[in-house]
């Protein structure tokens, strides 16, 4: 019980210390709150690049994918084999392109999702700030204007070290790599992007209840994103306590 409390407490603590970066962004090193409220939007970037290499790393090392992909591609074929004399090549073959065609499908997804919210959040900028564009083509430029500020930078290294923390500990230390499948992993970021999504929706509103007041925004961005970051580890921690006594 008290190391599931410590376990708990210490990574509830990190949303705290990401929420006082943000925090203090704001208030000491005067960032501007447009660059927070992005660095939140924009937070799918990296849950994305934090899904793949989990992926990867699956497809790699976990013995319960290759299981998992020769009983769906292999099944049948096996069925010919009297003795399933399958070679490990066509073994190793079939999971790889499984693992490269689930991969694919995942990056075209999040590209194709990415995208389109990338236009609709620069759309509504561009008729507040002259450097970004209202064109689905301007895309990039705008992009490489928003990560050429260092306030955004700032900003947004918070949440990549927030990530990479989460994945270094819940990932790589306790090697689950080597136990998961990919599929799981294709459906695990939607949680975060619907919690992250939610942001941005809310975001909207208040951009409009307070008049387009962005420091007002900005703080309450900060307080909605780690209250829903913080219940998003709790039910993470919940789930796999469960799963370990299962």
């Amino acid at each position: 019980m008290e190391k599931r409390f410590t376990y708990q407490f210490t990574w509830n603590l990190l949303v705290w210390l990401n929420a006082i970066w943000f925090f203090t962004g704001l208030f000491v090193f005067k960032w501007e709150p447009v660059f927070i409220i992005l660095a939140y939007v924009f937070e799918t970037i990296v849950i994305g690049f934090i899904a793949v290499a989990k992926m990867l790393l699956i497809l790699i090392f976990s013995d319960a994918q290759k299981r998992e992909t020769q009983t769906l591609l292999l099944k049948r074929k096996e069925s010919n084999y009297p003795n399933n004399d399958v070679t490990a090549n066509q073994k190793g073959w079939a999971t790889a392109l499984f693992g490269f065609f689930v991969m694919s499908m995942f990056g075209i997804v999040f590209f194709v999702f990415i995208q389109g919210q990338a236009v609709f959040i620069f759309s509504m900028l561009s008729h507040r700030d002259s450097h970004f564009l209202d064109s689905p083509s301007s895309v990039g430029q705008n992009f490489s204007y928003l990560f050429l500020q260092k306030d955004f930078i700032a900003a947004f290294s918070g949440i990549i070290v927030w990530h990479i923390a989460d994945f270094v500990k819940q990932f790589l230390f306790n090697q689950s790599y080597k136990s998961q499948t990919i599929i799981p992993v294709f459906v695990q970021p939607w949680m975060r992007i619907f919690v992250q999504q939610l942001m941005v929706i809310l975001g909207g509103i208040l951009f409009f209840v307070f008049n387009k007041n962005l420091l007002t925004i900005g703080l309450l961005l900060i307080l909605l994103k780690t209250l829903a970051d913080s219940t998003v580890v709790k039910l993470s921690n919940l789930i796999s306590v469960n799963e370990k006594t299962n």
